[in-house]
């Protein structure tokens, strides 16, 4: 009997050397089980350092976990990225002495330290306290400038720590209990610290500007003229290095006027409001010119939905204001960092939109972001169903999309307003070239040159909310309903005119609207508080509760099957999850089994599910936690009635508010998210791809073709793969080259093994590359897909020429391990790359006196001997590339 388990799949690197024969092998699964981003490029840039030394060194940290820290070492031409653990990047501080010395400051993981300009990284928490789910928040930093060994770090709700080791140990101040924002040192006197917290009493007696003139020893509160003003965060402080009784801070106001910004000319004794002209309650940082300290210039971001966010510029020390925002693409910004030696050049970093730059005092911004930065928020995606290589985001910078998966992206503005927030598309049924956009506030756009140009659509839409969905009848595409927070507006002309219908739900929230394929009086309405089921095109509807509890629905319904109905809630209650119906929404079962739940309250947030449209009993759901801290993503292959977490480390804290399957292959899924933009997952059943040398790519899908790829390559004068097929279940019908390129010499051959066809395709002479040479072939199933795969590729340039099978394949997708722990070396319980490097050293002798366990767990096809072939087995092991045998 054989037992499956199932494995991680993922990309290795073999190197082998046996005798002067070298075998290099790269196994790459394209996002299978695994995710990858493909954008729209954006980033959270929520800290921005300069290099005193050398200012084109330039690092920006990341507010999402997985974006860690970019550098630039040319003024942001070119850009590396720098990971970073455990959380996302809140603060970056340069030693001024010794500026490979770097410090930052994250979301969970506490102080990290640099001493080689960010090439690696330490943790340095010692003494600092864990906080309540066990994480090291520090969210502020700073360095004295005259002894750099002496820091300052900021805590979430434990108030400010100093250091005189360099971060080697930590000490608490007596500010504690306090979140706090930002520490500013007194360049001239490093004994005056300030620090701006939470304007609140309810955590702490000292609250609002705190200043010390003992080096951290004690702390009072600077308050006058500030205290009463509504402020209820001080976000950033900046100090005058000319005169450092003169300084500025950043705050965040709850209303009652614009008054963010305040400034002090008596070392913080007393302050006035200095906003005069900027249009801003929300401030998020300040900076001031080094070399004329009356240039200042603040970064605001917007208020809800009151105020845009905007760059403002003062050349009389905060005495007027004027707006300097042209090239920017974003109003929700966040960082400032000016150049020291050059002060007209200045960095912005923004909330999802990613770097800009200016080198002319601001007069106009580049953006400079690097495609590699895929830290976007993305709330919705559209993909094009004539065309699925065309794919459409509403991102927090507004309408992007791409014609080619993702490659490259271009933002749609023409139409729409400048600072526009979309959340919902549809696409005519009739011409995909004629889509409707819904948005935050702005109303309902429409396009009919496939997103290059957009209108304003229609009569009678005049205040409708946030539109959450936009749903078109498939019974008369000149019928279309848009869900709004402000109820369901209705167009029978296509968008050009539109009305409330009769009940239309003005009391609640409409999340979506879906109408019965087959009959057009039946409609499905998902609300704040319910789901309701009309029987007559909308003129009445009923309630449909039983079984469901919770609030804020979202609606989906089996294509195959209309009666069966799934809803989800995103409620911040207990027992949120996913409801069934089979009954056309008579009654609903809480089909829980398997999903997480976010904290002990046994909270869940259920944001999306989607159906696979070829087999129904595949689903998809993603738990959006509490809107900040994701849960998970999970996969059903039975209907619901069971649950498995398709999350990766890549998806921590990365809140999914979309879920979309490509229409091409039903296998691979795309996620809109809050963290890395939109990314890509395919099922382990679906597309593989084997690379050898970069020179050849075999890659083979659950589709009945095997392609046969040349690439990056040029001057090859021989190549050659094996395609072992079982004869009883395969027929091949087609080899067909398509020549993108030269190829002077190409054939194919048959042997017989036993029962197995072996297809030998081997390129002989020498092939002048250019995009790429590929031959498909084709397969007839006959009727032994289902299941399993009846054949298997090996390469036979280097060595075991009969392609002996090594693994199988489980009917569901999993590896099967035959006899005893196959490929787990170490007996973790896991088969991995260290398993595949265990087994290299065992093979060229390297491995000390292995055991007999670890010598049968290495031998993969049984043959008694410890070669390439089971490095081999061990990575398609891994790879999960077999099938089970009868």
């Amino acid at each position: 009997m054989s037992g499956c388990r199932t494995l991680r799949k993922s990309s290795y690197l073999v190197s082998i050397t046996l005798g002067c024969l070298v075998l290099s092998l790269s196994l790459s699964i394209a996002g299978i089980n695994e995710w990858t981003s493909i954008g729209p490029p954006g980033l959270w840039s929520s800290a921005i350092a300069i290099d005193p030394q050398n200012p084109d060194i330039v690092y920006v940290g990341s507010a999402y976990n997985q974006e860690g820290i970019y550098k630039t070492t040319d003024g942001g031409i070119h850009w590396q990225k720098i990971n970073i653990k455990y959380g996302g990047v809140k603060c970056i501080v340069i030693n001024p002495l010794d500026t490979d010395v770097l410090y930052a400051g994250t979301s969970r993981g506490g102080v990290h330290k640099s001493t080689d300009g960010g090439e690696s990284w330490v943790i340095t928490n010692w003494g600092l306290p864990r906080g309540a789910i066990g994480d090291y928040m520090v969210q502020s930093f700073a360095v004295d400038p005259k002894d750099p060994e002496r820091l300052y770090a900021g805590r979430d709700l434990f108030g400010l720590y100093r250091s005189i080791d360099g971060g080697g140990h930590w000490e608490p101040t007596d500010v504690q209990k306090a979140y706090v924002r930002d520490i500013a040192v007194d360049p001239v006197n490093s004994n005056i610290i300030y620090s701006g917290t939470d304007y609140s009493d309810e955590w702490t007696v000292l609250c609002g500007v705190l200043k010390s003139t003992d080096g951290g020893d004690s702390w009072r509160k600077m308050n006058e003229g500030i205290s009463g003003q509504s402020v209820i965060s001080i976000l950033d402080i900046a100090i005058d290095p000319h005169n450092p009784e003169k300084l500025y801070i950043a705050t965040a106001a709850s209303g009652g006027g614009y008054n963010s910004v305040y400034k002090s000319t008596d070392g913080g004794e007393s302050w006035q409001n200095t906003n005069n002209n900027m249009n801003a309650i929300f401030t998020r940082s300040i900076v001031l010119n080094p070399t004329n300290p009356n240039i200042l210039y603040a970064a605001n971001e917007p208020l809800s939905n009151i105020l845009f966010g905007s760059m403002y510029k003062s050349t009389d020390g905060g005495g007027s204001w004027t707006s300097i925002e042209e090239g920017l693409t974003t109003h929700v910004l966040q960082e400032i960092a000016i150049k020291p030696v050059d002060p007209e050049i200045l960095y912005l970093g923004t909330w999802c939109g990613g770097i800009f730059k200016t080198t002319n005092g601001g007069e106009n911004w580049d953006d400079i972001t690097d495609g590699t930065m895929k830290a976007n928020l993305v709330r919705h995606i559209a993909i094009d169903p004539s065309n699925p290589s065309i794919i459409f985001a509403s991102a927090s910078v507004g309408l992007l999309k791409t014609i080619d998966r993702g490659i490259t992206w271009i933002r749609l503005q023409e139409g729409l307003p400048k600072y526009f927030y979309p959340k919902s598309m549809a696409f005519d049924p009739r011409d995909s070239h004629r889509i409707y956009l819904g948005s935050s506030h702005e109303g309902l756009f429409l396009s009919e040159d496939g997103g290059q140009s957009w209108m304003n659509s229609g009569d009678g839409l005049e205040d409708p909310g946030r539109i959450y969905t936009i749903v078109i009848s498939p019974h008369n595409p000149d019928m279309v309903y848009v869900g709004t927070s402000e109820g369901i507006f209705r167009s029978s002309d296509g968008g050009q005119t539109w009305d409330r219908p009769p009940n239309d739900f003005t009391d609640q929230k409409v999340n979506d609207l879906i109408f019965h394929p087959e009959d057009s009086n039946v409609l499905y309405v998902a609300g704040d508080r319910g789901i309701y089921k009309s029987i007559d095109s909308g003129l009445n509807w009923e309630e449909k509760m039983t079984g469901l509890f919770g609030y804020n629905y979202h609606i989906t319904m089996d294509s195959h099957d209309p009666n069966v109905l799934y809803v989800n809630n995103s409620n911040n209650g207990p027992a949120g999850g996913v409801f069934k119906s089979t009954d056309g929404g008579e009654s609903w079962l809480f089909k829980d089994q398997g999903l997480e739940n976010i904290n002990n309250w046994g909270r869940r947030r259920m944001n999306v599910l989607i159906i696979d449209p070829e087999d129904s009993n595949v689903l998809y759901c993603s738990d959006s936690g509490n809107g900040s801290e994701f849960t998970g993503i999970y996969m059903s292959t039975d209907g619901g009635d069971s649950w498995t977490s398709i999350r990766t480390d890549f998806m921590v804290d990365n809140v999914v508010y979309d879920l979309k399957i490509d229409p091409e292959n039903h296998n691979t899924i795309y996620a809109a998210t809050k963290g890395n933009s939109i990314v890509t997952y395919t099922r382990a059943d679906s597309n593989f791809v084997l690379m050898m040398d970069d020179q050849v790519v075999l890659q083979n899908s659950k589709d009945n073709r095997i392609y046969l790829e040349l690439q990056n390559c040029s001057d090859i004068c021989h190549l050659q793969a094996d395609i072992l097929y079982d004869t009883t279940c395969f027929q091949i019908t087609s080899v067909e080259q398509t020549a993108r390129a030269r190829v002077t010499s190409m054939f194919f051959h048959s042997v017989i093994e036993g029962g197995i066809q072996i297809i030998q395709s081997s390129i002989s002479g020498c092939i002048d590359v250019g995009e790429g040479s590929v031959v498909e072939i084709l397969f007839d199933t006959g009727s032994c897909l289902e299941g399993y795969y009846p054949w298997n590729i090996t390469n036979t340039v280097l060595g075991d020429p009969l392609g002996r099978e090594i693994s199988p394949l489980c009917k569901d997708g999993t590896v099967a391990i035959l006899s005893g722990p196959k490929g787990d070396i170490n007996s973790d319980g896991a088969v991995n790359a260290l398993d595949v490097v265990l087994t290299i050293r065992i093979a060229i002798g390297s491995y000390p006196n292995p055991t007999e366990d670890e010598i049968r767990a290495a031998d993969c096809n049984i043959d008694g001997v410890i070669n390439v072939t089971d490095v081999l087995g061990i990575v398609n092991l891994i790879l999960g590339l077999k099938h089970c045998p009868p």
